[in-house]
């Protein structure tokens, strides 16, 4: 019965990457030697920072950026306790020690008091992550206990390209900050990382950090056709019939494997960024603001039917986040709201599919705001296309589905 009914439903997906065909091929035809210094220079002016610099990938444009920040084998970073998981294995392969740090229950950034406990002698740079497209003012926070102790304020902006504060991009405030333009981000180049900062010379570290090898165009194709049929399956019955898979333990660990295998094949590591990226990262950043507006305006909505009965993710004072993702915590358990909403043609995510706990399980305790977090979040369907209808259909889901 439960897969009848999926079969008959109109899904509505968690999300929705923004493709625009015509924009992808016209770039590839149009692109020259200078869109990647245009792109840098539009988004460093954007962001109100002197300087930009372009990589292949996020996760590179971080490694190279570290490096250019002098840290060495055995360097303290401090991180949230609650980000993604690749975050420290990424810098553990490098050699650096990952120290976690709890969260605000309420806005889910790295709590400032954790922080100032964590630091040592040993601690080499602090990286604050603007979960979900939240964000505060690191650098005011942080900025003169880090360079008391050596330390610099690497801001993790990957989420939040379109979040402000105080009505200008966020970044620009920090040491240096970085971040992502994968395909699912609010500003995306199927793929790509940039950094910002006003230290010319730590720019150039970075810039002589980064791989300079050839980037095949088959790859970048490869992508944006991939992304363009996900998009065309997340709204049919089959795409409903995989998730209620999930439930079932002899096809998850296949599936969720298959599913790592291609989101770790599509990121670039040891090449440099294209100029076709470039260009059509300077389409997609020319209409980043009307893409927020949109996401903020449907997030509204939801917030707003659901007040009292979901704890939304709380904006810090003169934040106005691109609500990168709508997640909130709930008091019921996510597994069995995921399984009800099923039926309904509603795909939500929970636990480590939205973001991972990482600490140590044995060290679980000291890190309660987190762990809670982590055993009570759902992330709702958001994107800036998403319809009024679409809106008010999970609203009346939720709450129906909350209520029981």
């Amino acid at each position: 019965l439960r897969s009848v009914a999926l079969l008959r439903a109109v899904m509505i997906p968690r999300r929705r990457t923004a493709i625009d065909a015509l924009s992808f091929i016209d770039s590839g035809l149009r692109a020259s030697a200078g869109d990647i210094a245009a792109f840098e220079a539009e988004f460093a002016a954007r962001a109100g920072s002197a300087f930009a610099v372009a990589g292949c990938s996020g996760r590179t444009t971080l490694v190279a950026t570290l490096q250019a920040c002098g840290l060495q084998p055995g360097d303290e970073v401090i991180l949230p306790a609650v980000t993604l998981l690749d975050l420290p294995k990424l810098l553990k392969r490098h050699g650096w020690s990952p120290v976690y740090v709890d969260i605000d229950p309420e806005t889910m950034l790295m709590d400032p008091h954790a922080v100032r406990a964590a630091m040592t002698g040993r601690t080499r740079a602090i990286i604050p992550t603007d979960l979900f497209g939240n964000s505060m003012d690191w650098q005011a926070v942080f900025a003169s206990d880090a360079h008391a102790a050596g330390a610099v304020v690497v801001q993790d902006a990957a989420h939040a390209a379109g979040t402000t504060l105080d009505g200008r991009q966020v970044g620009a405030r920090s040491d240096v900050a970085f971040f992502s333009l994968e395909t699912i981000k609010m500003l995306h180049a199927f793929g790509g990382g940039v950094a910002v900062s006003n230290d010319a010379a730590l720019v150039g570290r970075i810039r002589a950090a980064l791989p300079t090898g050839p980037s095949a165009p088959s790859r970048l194709a490869a992508k944006f056709l991939r992304n363009t049929v996900e998009n065309l399956g997340f709204r049919t019955p089959a795409y409903g019939l995989a998730l209620a898979a999930l439930d079932t333990p002899a096809l998850k660990d296949g599936l969720l494997a298959a599913y790592e295998r291609v989101r770790q094949g599509g990121v670039a590591t040891a090449s440099a960024w294209t100029d076709w990226q470039a260009r059509f990262a300077r389409g997609q950043l020319d209409g980043l603001d009307a893409r927020v507006r949109r996401q903020r305006r449907a997030a509204e909505r939801i917030i707003d039917g659901l007040a009292g009965q979901v704890t939304f993710q709380r904006e810090v004072k003169g934040v106005a986040s691109n609500r990168y993702f709508l997640v909130g915590t709930v008091r019921t358990s996510p597994m069995r709201l995921r399984r009800a909403l099923l039926k309904h043609g509603i795909d939500i995510g929970i636990g480590a599919e939205i973001v991972d706990f990482c600490p140590a399980a044995s060290d679980s305790q000291r890190f309660a705001h987190a762990r809670r977090a982590c055993a009570t979040m759902v992330q709702l369907p958001l994107h800036a296309d998403l319809h009024d209808r679409d809106a008010d259909r999970i609203v009346a889901a939720m709450a129906r589905e909350l209520r029981q």
